[in-house]
This record gives structure tokens, C-alpha cells and sequence, in this order.
């Protein structure tokens, strides 16, 4: 039951259609960037092995201390919340999804230099902590959205808060030049460019001093 239809998930916002990003308590993510991935993403009644999409129930926190964090006339009639993994490039809605528990073993600020290199080749299937929202009748038809993005607070894993729009900034810029760069088919392999190529070189420079490429190579050789 798949529905990749641009036409049926494009925002005709203006203000989302522009130079705008949605501020969360993790950082900005580009609207542009956000409408992209949900349109590549599954029909959001599809749901996959790795349970995304999934159906957002739109109620947070517990009785009697509960709050909605989309209005019901942002609901049309007959419609429901669909929930789609954004910001999180490498998933993969037909693998099972990681655990909490194998997201941070797999963090390379704690993981053993001995298990980096096959954390590369098999990293957790991670959503990550931000979840673009969109509406859709269950029976059928287009669905609508992007209508907004919800992420998981760092001190609440399991708990949603909704993001607000804002002008986009640098972060946000460089999110989307990196995200022309993986799309376009015409991006350089290592490293990637935006914010944080200079850290990630500094990383790769600082592993290489502990353990060198040839000495690695040996290693797996043997």
C-alpha cells in the first residue's frame, strides 16, 4: 500500500516552502530537508518492519496532566496522525529498529576502537529523535503534510514536544546543502561538507594517530 505521489505530499505553504527551519530542543532541522525525506518515505499507513510509519496518537504526558500538541482543527474529519522518521539518513524502514540500549553501545564518543569498524559496517537502525507528522484517512487517499514536526526531549526518550518554525540559520543551511549533496548523485565521498565535515575530519585524523590505517588493515588480515 504504497503512495509516493509528490503531488499528494507536496506543501503549498509559502512560509514552508521557503527559507524557514523547525526549532526543536535537539537543534534546527530545514523544512525543505523535512518535506523531502516524508515524500521519500513509505505511505504513512504503510507500516514496515522497523513499525514506521506509525499512527501518532497525539496525547502526551499523563492523566491528568495531558496536552495535545496538534489542535483538532489542524484534524480534518475522518483523518488520522501518521508519524515519519526525519533527520535520520541511514534508516531503513524494512530492518528492524534499533533499541535505546544498541543506539548508545553504538556511539562512537564510548565506543572500543576494537568494535568501530564493525559498528561502520552495521550501524543501528536508528530513527533518531525527530518525527515529521502527517494526516491521512486510514480507507485511502493522498496524504497531507508535513503538518509538523515533533522530537523526542533529551531528557525524555519516550515523550514528544512540538517544534516551531522559525528563519532558517546557518545549521540549517548547511542540513540542506548536505542533503542536495546525498540526493543529487553528484556529493564527494569523505568528508561530507556543512557543519560538522571539520569535526569529522579531526575525528578521522585523531583515530588514524592511535591507530594507524596499515595497522588496522593488518589486523583484519590476520
Amino acid at each position: 500500500m504504497s503512495n509516493r505521489g509528490e503531488s499528494s505530499r507536496r506543501n503549498t505553504d509559502p512560509a514552508r516552502a521557503g527559507d524557514v527551519q523547525y526549532r526543536t530542543s535537539r537543534g534546527p532541522l530545514a523544512a525543505r530537508v523535512v518535506d523531502d525525506e516524508v515524500r521519500r518515505a513509505p505511505d504513512p499507513r504503510d507500516t514496515r518492519r522497523s513499525g514506521y510509519p506509525s499512527e501518532y496518537r497525539n496525547q502526551e504526558g499523563r492523566p491528568p496532566n495531558t496536552r495535545r500538541n496538534f489542535r483538532e482543527d489542524e484534524v480534518r474529519d475522518g483523518e488520522r496522525l501518521y508519524e515519519v522518521p526525519v533527520g535520520s539518513r541511514d534508516f531503513d524502514y524494512d530492518r528492524r529498529t534499533a533499541t535505546l540500549q544498541q543506539v548508545r553501545r553504538a556511539d562512537p564518543a564510548t565506543v572500543h576502537r576494537n568494535d568501530r569498524d564493525r559498528v561502520v559496517r552495521n550501524p543501528p537502525n536508528d530513527p533518531g529523535p525527530h518525527r515529521a507528522v502527517v494526516a491521512a484517512r486510514p480507507t485511502g487517499g493522498p496524504s497531507r503534510g508535513p503538518i509538523g514536526v515533533i522530537s523526542h526531549p533529551p531528557d525524555n526518550p519516550r515523550g514528544y514536544d512540538r517544534a516551531t518554525l522559525e528563519p532558517i540559520g546557518r545549521d540549517g543551511r548547511a542540513q540542506q546543502a548536505r542533503h542536495r549533496d546525498v540526493h543529487d548523485g553528484n556529493h564527494s565521498s569523505w568528508p561530507p561538507r556543512g557543519e560538522t565535515s571539520g569535526g569529522l575530519t579531526r575525528m578521522e585524523t585523531s583515530f588514524d594517530r592511535r591507530e594507524p590505517r596499515a595497522e588496522r588493515r593488518r589486523r583484519r588480515d590476520d
